[in-house]
């Protein structure tokens, strides 16, 4: 599908890297930022995407840990957010 056409869940949900999916969700925020402080309602949720659907990002490695703060990851890196999307490594994470 031609990316103009796609609609922002669709770009995320076919992302095919942890750093693809940060651009894409960082990207979101950026523009819809303004909106979301004009009506209270979450970026994402302005760009159609349900904090249900947030809560479901696609990830691209194992993890069988808690993942509380975590919505995605690699075999290496996990996808956090604190006011924007961030990369992190999982070892950082955890505090080793």
């Amino acid at each position: 599908m031609n990316t103009k056409t796609q609609t922002w869940l669709e770009r995320v949900q076919g992302a095919q890297s942890l750093d693809e999916l940060r651009e894409l969700l960082n990207t979101i925020e950026d523009l819809y930022r303004e909106d979301s402080i004009d009506t209270g309602q979450p970026t994402c949720v302005l760009a159609g995407i349900t904090e249900n659907q947030l809560c479901n990002l696609p990830v691209f490695g194992e993890y069988d840990g808690d993942t509380q703060g975590i919505f995605s990851w690699d075999n290496e890196r996990f996808l956090v957010c604190d006011n924007q999307w961030q990369v992190i490594n999982r070892k950082e994470f955890q505090g080793e």
